[in-house]
């Protein structure tokens, strides 16, 4: 009962604490021609558009300008009573619904695609972006990574493994100018890395196995090398180099992020928030509550420096860091998922969405944008204009997508 009442508390204080800036839904100056000199001066402010009306089923989306028009869209698995299928929806400024493309259907009883966001990445260096998610092989006990080649969008195999690929990203981690792919396997507990070779295939070339990886992984050059590394919730992967043929080498960041029984996982996001070159680790729990959003510094000797930007937010799923306000720092997107709020305490009815807005000097400024919650948030420049906007989801359940405008430009 204690822990329930705290939990409330926490909430409380959090949207109460916004002052001012609560639920910021329009723009007053929208619509009407801003001068260069007057763009300076403008406040965050942000305008929500519903572009989905029946996103019920939807596993997890990302977005990418897959049609090469200059305008992001959607990409996303679903789950249909016909059986899943991988789509997207095209971007459009225009006030209307966005028009959905499928890219592949599994028909019922042979599978489906893997409840994990898909991944937008030129895998075959045409120009086009091309679609990676992960299906599940007729069972739950074999998969199969898949990217879809565009405009056509044929199936293209990477590879097949045990169990269920939870989270996978990709970067060009040997530096050779194709596209390889990291993922962190649930059965096993095991963090792989495939690169691709110069006719387009893939091959394994590590297989890192630990107790305690939970969900949550993001890439980045941690230790300024000029190579990707990858983070997976309390733990740093550094890229060994020489064409990723040695060791990965480990280390961990803080313990307070790494697996324990029955526990599920993080959110995880890496961006050189100091601009020294080297990116800093941002992380939350998503199934909790009582853990921070903090993130990490890395000093000398391998140590780690803790920064703390929220306290106690529960059941987090967003968490994207990027210059929401064009002031040239770095700020936090994040945001409260619903359904695992409610879990943890049914009484709890404020589900905020949040911009932490980087004032320097260690100060964060809470901007409450919703107080409907968020599922699986993405930040992008949707229409190519330099400002960053919100894909929203409620929870993810929930049948209406919502793009916010940032009416910063």
């Amino acid at each position: 009962m204690i822990y329930k009442s705290l939990l409330f508390a926490s909430l409380f204080l959090l949207v109460v604490s916004c002052g001012s800036d609560q639920n910021v839904h329009s723009d007053p100056d929208a619509g009407k021609e801003v001068l260069p000199e007057q763009k300076k001066n403008r406040r965050l402010n942000f305008v929500a558009h519903r572009v989905v009306d029946n996103a019920q089923g939807w596993q997890g989306f990302t977005v990418s300008d897959v049609t090469n028009d200059g305008m992001q869209d959607l990409i996303y698995s679903c789950e249909d009573p016909g059986g899943n299928y991988l789509a997207f929806r095209t971007g459009s400024n225009e006030g209307k619904l966005w028009e959905e493309t499928i890219v592949a259907r599994i028909p019922a009883g042979s599978g489906n695609f893997i409840a994990q966001s898909p991944e937008a990445s030129d895998i075959n260096g045409d120009g086009n972006v091309d679609i990676v998610a992960v299906r599940y092989l007729n069972s739950r006990d074999e998969s199969e990574l898949i990217w879809y080649e565009n405009p056509e969008w044929n199936p293209r195999s990477i590879a097949k493994m045990s169990g269920n690929a939870t989270n996978f990203s990709v970067a060009d981690f040997d530096g050779d100018g194709r596209p390889d792919l990291a993922v962190r396997a649930m059965n096993g507990k095991a963090l792989k890395v495939y690169r691709q070779d110069e006719n387009g295939g893939f091959a394994m070339v590590a297989d890192i196995k630990l107790k305690t990886l939970l969900e949550g992984m993001d890439v980045g050059d941690i230790d300024g090398d000029g190579r990707p590394d990858i983070v997976a919730n309390g733990f740093v992967f550094t890229n060994p180099g020489a064409g990723l043929r040695e060791e990965w080498s480990s280390a961990i960041i803080d313990d307070e992020w790494n697996g324990q029984e029955g526990e599920e996982g993080t959110r995880v996001t890496v961006a050189d928030v100091d601009g020294d070159g080297k990116a800093e680790v941002f992380i939350t729990r998503s199934d909790q509550a009582g853990h921070p959003l903090s993130y990490y510094q890395q000093q000398p000797g391998n140590s780690w420096e803790k920064h703390v930007i929220a306290e106690a937010l529960p059941a987090v799923h967003t968490l994207q860091v990027v210059d929401m306000d064009l002031d040239g720092r770095m700020d936090v997107v994040t945001g409260v998922n619903p359904s695992g709020a409610a879990e943890l305490n049914p009484e709890v009815t404020s589900f905020p969405l949040l911009v932490m807005l980087n004032k320097g000097d260690g100060v964060w400024k809470r901007k409450l944008i919703e107080t409907d919650g968020i599922y699986n948030g993405r930040v992008a420049d949707f229409e190519g204009d330099g400002d960053y906007d919100i894909f929203r989801h409620p929870n993810h359940k929930a049948p209406d997508l919502f793009f916010i405008e940032n009416q910063i430009r």
